[in-house]
């Protein structure tokens, strides 16, 4: 069951990343999303960090993680995407949500395509490197996370994907869930990606008393600084309630709309 913890008035889902990578593109990344039952939020980092199967080879470059189709955003941590294997989780997503009909039909879709497309994916990389593929299988909760965000029945939603590998006599993934919408009251802050140094600051924060704008980028700045290498800015925040969209900080390329 995905594990949920409570901290003064905060509830924090953690969703973490992989470390060492798997795929010829991987993104470090720290993803916050703040919702209430007035709005929702996301921040995202900027930093991503590209390596090949082999590990021989890696690169960094400055990357826009929050994309948008149509009224739904979302971002994505873990293993995301392989050129040479055409694996793309973004992609798979951005065609979910072009055949939006309801959150819970387009989630559940998009679960069905990561988990099959993940499949695959595993199986080669545990055929190409499998001492890399055996360390990362233990290295992280999830090899894969995804949030999309928007607004359902007017109220703000999110909605958080934790895709788990196992691998026994043969590979499984099995995903974990969890939403905040309509019935929800109480403020609640989601992470995906790097998170131990937001967890350290959390521990010590005895009362939030910044704007929930100021807290997001706190967070992910705080996790930057403790992770230099693997998260690192501009920050991307945005804004959504009811009544509209409101970008609080954006880099040129933010949102990322697939074509």
């Amino acid at each position: 069951m995905l594990r949920t913890r409570f901290n003064y008035i905060l509830r924090r889902f953690t969703l973490l990343t992989i470390a060492v990578a798997l795929s010829t593109s991987l993104w470090s990344t720290t993803i916050v999303i703040y919702i209430t039952p007035e709005f929702v939020m996301m921040a995202a980092d900027s930093k991503g960090v590209f390596t090949t199967v082999s590990g021989n080879r890696e690169s960094v470059a400055m990357v826009s993680k929050i994309y948008q189709r149509s009224n739904v955003y979302f971002s994505m941590a873990g293993v995301t995407s392989n050129n040479s294997q055409n694996f793309n989780v973004a992609r798979l997503i951005d065609a979910e949500l072009q055949n939006f009909t309801t959150w819970p039909e387009v989630t559940n879709r998009i679960k069905r395509s990561v988990e099959r497309a993940l499949l695959p994916y595993l199986n080669y990389i545990k055929s190409a490197n499998n001492n890399l593929y055996r360390n990362n299988l233990v290295a992280s909760d999830y090899f894969t996370s995804v949030c999309l965000i928007g607004i359902k029945n007017k109220t703000p939603y999110a909605h958080l994907l934790g895709f788990k590998v196992t691998d026994g006599a043969t590979i499984n993934v099995t995903t974990e869930e969890i939403s905040y919408g309509k019935g929800n009251l109480k403020d609640a802050v989601y992470y995906l990606g790097q998170k131990t140094a937001i967890n350290k600051y959390m521990q010590s924060v005895q009362r939030v008393t910044m704007t929930p704008e100021k807290f997001v980028e706190k967070l992910v700045s705080v996790q930057a600084a403790s992770t230099p290498k693997l998260v690192g800015g501009p920050i991307d925040i945005l804004r959504i309630t009811p009544s509209g969209v409101k970008w609080i900080r954006r880099k040129k390329g933010t949102p990322v709309v697939l074509p």
